[in-house]
């Protein structure tokens, strides 16, 4: 246990955040209690501020910037979390050339909000996060061995580099933490996850959110969505007013003659609704498109109404992945 006591307005690092907690014993990590729960369906942090739907886990599998907010001022947003079936903890960056200082801050940052989490009654599914070996004899501390862990494959199994550190750090922390259950956000490919399968271990797939709310029908989305009173990074339809289709993302709308050549192809799409379709399957596949590559997949969609899936092939061939 460490002893400290710093006055509250001058509490920069959060100290509070981890008063009572046990600290492991290496880099005086926050421990964490073990889970067993299994999230089925999980919203990222900055969808579910708005969200109705609240049969779901919280994740932060998006970009540091969206949910340093929560870092910055937490009691703010432990009621929106509190209403959700759970939280998996966040997931700060580490990447291979950061300096491992900040490696292991993140780490901590991880470990702190998960044990503030937990002492407010919030149940939630360690994230685990590693960069290149030298990462794991902190990437894995404050965690118990056993029950349920989570990772995300966005962003590190695209490339084959990445997808090397991902396979050997996966299979690190499954030697250190022996878990029961292992729930994955976005691709969970054989080749990866399918030996651990084969060691009896659960492995959740939970579809990426995005992909997973474009299956569903437009009046589904308005409830979720517009009922809320905001918007959100997805592209999504419904009935506006007088009878025309809205488009959320764009802000424009469409009569539902221009609706149906669109949905058949019979109409090419604007450049910038393109470009936002473009921008969300990269969004959803965890990639980044150069302008070379963008202009790339407008080619081989040829200026239509392409459907997301045709989006999301262009992407994976022009960037050559699986």
């Amino acid at each position: 246990m460490v002893d400290f006591e710093i006055k509250p307005h001058l509490d920069v690092f959060k100290a509070w955040m981890v008063k009572g907690a046990s600290f492991s014993d290496v880099n005086q990590l926050p421990l964490l209690r073990g889970s067993d729960f299994k999230p089925r369906r999980a919203i990222p942090f900055e969808n579910a501020i708005r969200a109705r739907d609240l049969g779901q886990w919280v994740h932060f599998y998006i970009d540091d910037r969206r949910f340093e907010r929560l870092w910055n001022n937490p009691k703010r947003y432990l009621e929106i979390l509190r209403r959700f079936e759970g939280v998996i903890t966040p997931d700060y960056s580490l990447y291979r050339d950061m300096p491992l200082v900040m490696q292991k801050w993140n780490i901590y940052r991880n470990r702190a909000i998960g044990y503030w989490l937990q002492s407010n009654g919030i149940d939630i599914v360690p994230n685990v996060r590693w960069s290149d070996d030298r990462s794991y004899s902190f990437a894995f501390e404050g965690l118990e061995q056993g029950g349920t862990v989570a990772v995300s494959t966005n962003g590190t199994i695209q490339d084959k580099l990445d997808r090397h550190y991902f396979k050997k750090g996966l299979e690190e922390m499954v030697r250190r933490l022996v878990p029961d259950t292992i729930v994955v956000y976005s691709q969970a490919p054989d080749d990866v996850f399918g030996k651990y399968r084969d060691l009896g271990i659960e492995i959740i797939h939970i579809e990426n959110y995005h992909q997973r709310i474009r299956k569903k029908p437009a009046i589904a989305m308005d409830l979720e969505f517009f009922g809320s009173g905001g918007g959100g990074g997805f592209r999504s339809r419904g009935r506006g007013r007088r009878g025309r289709n809205f488009d959320n993302e764009s802000g424009r709308t469409y009569n539902s003659r221009e609706q149906g050549r669109r949905q058949r192809g019979d109409m090419p799409m604007r450049n910038d609704d393109q470009n936002d379709q473009i921008r969300g399957a990269a969004r959803s596949l965890g990639v980044r498109l150069t302008p070379d590559q963008r202009e790339r997949v407008h080619r081989s969609i040829s200026g239509t109404g392409a459907e997301f899936d045709d989006v999301i092939n262009a992407i994976k061939e022009v960037l050559n992945i699986d």
